[in-house]
C-alpha cells in the first residue's frame, strides 16, 4: 500500500466514523460513490476552514434538500466541536431514524454529516464568540444535552410547544441553555427565553393537498402542536436552519459567519469596522507571500474579487492571529482590540503583495496554503515592529520564545 493511500485511507477514518458509527444516512442503501467522494473532499475543506478560524466550537448547517419554495436554504444544523471527546471535529446533532417518528442524538465525523444525499454540497457556520463557545461546550458535555431532546420527531415541529421536536430546535434550545446559564432547565423555559429575546421561526406554507399526504404517508410530520390559526391560514412556524442562523448572529453580535462551497474559497460576512486606532510605531515591509504562479491568462472566478477574497482572509485570520493561546497574546501579551487592529494592518500589507494571477487560480488547498501564508506574514510583521524597539518576545515565565513559524 502507497504512503499515499494509506494518508487517504486515515483521513476517511477520521472524517467519517465516530461513537455513532453509521448514524444519519438516509433511506438509500446505495450511496453514491461520486457523492461520498465529494462530501469527504467537501469535509477536508470545512476542517481547515474550522482550523483556521481558531474556533472550537462552531454551528454548522448543511442544504439537505431543496426547500427554496419554502424561502428556507439551511435545513440541517448541529454543533460542529472541536476538542470532543469522540474525536476532533465532531458533529454533535439530532436525527431521526429513516422514515421514523422517533430521533437520538449522535455524534458524527464531519464527512458524515454531508454524506447524508446533500442537495447542495454548501455549508454556513456561525462561530460563536470565545463566552458562547465555552458554555456550549459545557452544555453538550452534561446531562443537559439530553435533558433538552425530545425523541418524538416531527420536521415541521411547533418551535413553542414541547410535543414534538425537530433537529434544528434541539440546537436553538441548547443555544439558549448556554446563552442563560442557570435560567434555562427544561424546554419550557428555554422557549421562554428564545421568546423573550426575540427569536422569529421561520414561516412556510404548506397547502392542503401536501398536508393531507404528509399525515397519510410521513411518520416524521405532525400538524397537532401547531394552533389552528396555522390550519386555516396554511402558515406554518417552524425552526430551520436559516432561522437558527440569523437568531445568533442577532443575539451574539461578536459572531462570526462563514459561508463554504465545494472547492471554493470560505466567504466571512461583513462586520462592522472598529474604531480606528494607532498604527504600528515601525514601517514593516512584508516579504513576497509564496504561492505557485498559474499559468499565463489565468482568470478570476465568477462573483470573486480582491475586496471579497481580502474581507474572508481577514474574517479568518485576525481571530487566529490574535487567539488567547496564539504567539501574539502569549509572547507578546498585546491586548486583543490592539492585536486585532495591527494584525489587521499587517494583512493589507501582506495581501498587496499577492499578484491577481496568484489570487485567482489553483486548486482550493493552494488557496488555503496562501490564506496561512499571508496570516503568518501578518503575524511576523507585527512581531518584527516590536522586535525593532528592542523587545524580546518572551513567555509568561521570561523564557525567549521561538520564531512565529516554530512556536507551538
Amino acid at each position: 500500500m502507497s504512503a499515499r493511500l494509506l494518508a487517504y485511507l486515515l483521513l476517511c477514518l477520521t472524517l467519517c466514523f465516530s461513537a455513532a458509527g453509521n448514524a444519519g444516512q438516509n433511506c438509500n442503501e446505495n450511496p453514491n460513490p461520486a457523492k461520498t467522494q465529494k462530501a469527504i473532499r467537501f469535509a477536508t475543506q470545512v476542517r481547515d476552514t474550522l482550523e483556521l478560524s481558531g474556533a472550537h466550537l462552531a454551528v454548522i448547517g448543511r442544504v439537505g434538500s431543496d426547500q427554496s419554495k419554502r424561502g428556507v436554504r439551511y435545513t440541517h444544523v448541529g454543533y460542529a466541536f472541536r476538542d470532543h471527546p469522540a474525536g476532533p471535529w465532531t458533529v454533535v446533532h439530532q436525527l431521526n431514524g429513516c422514515g421514523s417518528g422517533n430521533s437520538d442524538l449522535f455524534d458524527d465525523g464531519l464527512a458524515n454529516f454531508f454524506m447524508d444525499d446533500p442537495f447542495d454540497f454548501e455549508t454556513r457556520i456561525v462561530i460563536p464568540s470565545p463566552p458562547i463557545q465555552e458554555s456550549l461546550a459545557k452544555v453538550l458535555l452534561s446531562p443537559t444535552k439530553r435533558a433538552l431532546h425530545e425523541a418524538s420527531y416531527s420536521s415541521i415541529a411547533n418551535p413553542w410547544a414541547t410535543k414534538y421536536q425537530n433537529s434544528n430546535g434541539w440546537v436553538l434550545e441548547i443555544y439558549a441553555a448556554a446563552a442563560a446559564p442557570g435560567d434555562v432547565e427544561s424546554r419550557a423555559s428555554a422557549q421562554r427565553w428564545l421568546r423573550g429575546k426575540g427569536y422569529r421561526p421561520s414561516q412556510i406554507t404548506i397547502g392542503g393537498g401536501e398536508r393531507a399526504g404528509a399525515r397519510l404517508f410521513s411518520p416524521n410530520v405532525h400538524f397537532g402542536d401547531h394552533p389552528d390559526s396555522a390550519w386555516q391560514t396554511q402558515r406554518y412556524e417552524v425552526n430551520t436552519g436559516d432561522s437558527v442562523f440569523e437568531f445568533i448572529r442577532a443575539t451574539d453580535t461578536d459572531s462570526r459567519l462563514v459561508t463554504q462551497r465545494l472547492d471554493a474559497r470560505p466567504a466571512v460576512a461583513a462586520r462592522p469596522m472598529a474604531e480606528p486606532r494607532q498604527a504600528l510605531a515601525s514601517p514593516y515591509e512584508p516579504p513576497v507571500v509564496k504561492a505557485q504562479l498559474p499559468p499565463p491568462g489565468a482568470a478570476a472566478p465568477a462573483g470573486q474579487s480582491r475586496a471579497q477574497i481580502l474581507q474572508a482572509m481577514q474574517g479568518l485570520i485576525v481571530p487566529y492571529a490574535c487567539r488567547q493561546q496564539g504567539y501574539l497574546q502569549q509572547c507578546r501579551r498585546i491586548e486583543r482590540r490592539d492585536c486585532e487592529q495591527q494584525i489587521n494592518d499587517a494583512i493589507l500589507r501582506c495581501f498587496a503583495t499577492v499578484s491577481d494571477q496568484q489570487l485567482f487560480s489553483g486548486p482550493e488547498q493552494e488557496a488555503m496554503q496562501q490564506m496561512q501564508e499571508i496570516g503568518y506574514c501578518a503575524v511576523e510583521a507585527v512581531d518584527s515592529a516590536y522586535a525593532k524597539r528592542g523587545q524580546v518576545a518572551r513567555n509568561a515565565q521570561g523564557n525567549a520564545c521561538p520564531s512565529v513559524r516554530n512556536f507551538k
